[in-house]
């Protein structure tokens, strides 16, 4: 004579199956983030390469986070990776640039994933007002392009973003105390340097090493 399950035995399998999918979908959540932390890191090496290819073209010069004619350093960046989704990070839901429309190749701001270094080389110093008097630096001025971020994943929302610049940095980056590095994947985020290389830093770990520095002295 056949026996079905019990009330009890059903429970018992139900429990088992919740413990487990309990363990398991953490994993899951985390492989899946980090195939997003792996296109990310693509689309940063894609920028980079852009970024190196318009500086061979423009002497050398390194473009600002705003170029003061409405233009950015992404729309400078597209004509070389001629790919708008290179711009969006995959894990990146929001993020803190205050600007309203879109860039010149239809990414609204709202979107769009990776800002500039604009703290270490791209102003003089902390409370500058975005202005057109922002200098311009050389690639041969930087003294450790391999040590010096161009751009990289931008922060969450309502962190530093009082410019409303598309940028990771801000004037003095020790001020905000790492609160505006990336974090969306897996506790950190993407960054691209001026020698082309990109690699993933935690939060405490951008934090705490000091991997952005100023140009050469005049």
């Amino acid at each position: 004579m056949r026996r079905g399950f019990t009330l009890i035995e059903l429970l018992v399998v139900i429990a088992i199956i919740a413990i487990l999918a309990a363990i398991l979908f953490p994993v899951f959540a985390k492989a899946r983030e980090k195939a997003r932390q792996s296109s990310c890191l693509s689309n940063a090496k894609q920028l980079a390469t852009g970024l190196l290819s318009y500086v061979q073209d423009y002497d050398e010069m390194l473009p600002k986070c705003s170029m003061g004619n409405g233009s950015y350093f992404a729309d400078l960046l597209y004509p070389y990776v001629k790919n708008s989704q290179v711009f969006l990070c995959p894990s990146m839901k929001t993020n803190w640039c205050g600007l309203a429309g879109s860039l010149s190749f239809g990414v609204p701001f709202s979107a769009l994933g990776y800002g500039w270094n604009t703290g270490d080389f791209a102003t003089r110093g902390i409370g500058e007002s975005p202005t057109d008097g922002w200098p311009f630096y050389s690639l041969a001025a930087i003294t450790v392009p391999a040590e010096t971020i161009a751009m990289g994943d931008m922060g969450p929302a309502g962190t530093v973003g009082t410019t409303g610049l598309p940028n990771i940095f801000w004037g003095d980056w020790s001020v905000y105390a790492g609160k505006n590095f990336a974090s969306q994947h897996n506790g950190g985020g993407n960054y691209a340097f001026l020698d082309g290389h990109c690699k993933w830093y935690g939060v405490q770990s951008i934090y705490g090493q000091r991997r952005f520095f100023t140009v050469a002295e005049d």
